[in-house]
């Protein structure tokens, strides 16, 4: 039964993901070169992860990072910096 009930909310999970196609998310950019950003305490990507802009260009430690994330979460495109 139980193995039921994960298989329903795996589904379930998949179908949301599915409807929101992509997240504009924020970042402390902690390096500038090569470009690091942490989004939460546990994670923080580099340019592995990262489709860069021309805007990416101009951030330094201490900015912080507006992303477009994909789908699933795994790429993000830096769209920019926050303006206060």
């Amino acid at each position: 039964m139980a193995e039921w009930v994960a298989l329903l909310k795996k589904i379930a999970k998949q179908e949301r993901e599915s409807s929101e196609p992509a997240a504009i998310v924020e970042g402390k950019v902690t390096s500038g070169d090569p470009l690091k950003i942490r989004l939460n305490k546990r994670v923080t990507i580099d340019k592995d992860f990262l489709y860069m802009t021309d805007a990416a260009k101009e951030l330094k430690k201490g900015d912080t990072a507006i992303l477009l994330r994909n789908q699933g979460g795994q790429d993000f495109v830096v769209l920019g910096r926050k303006v206060k």
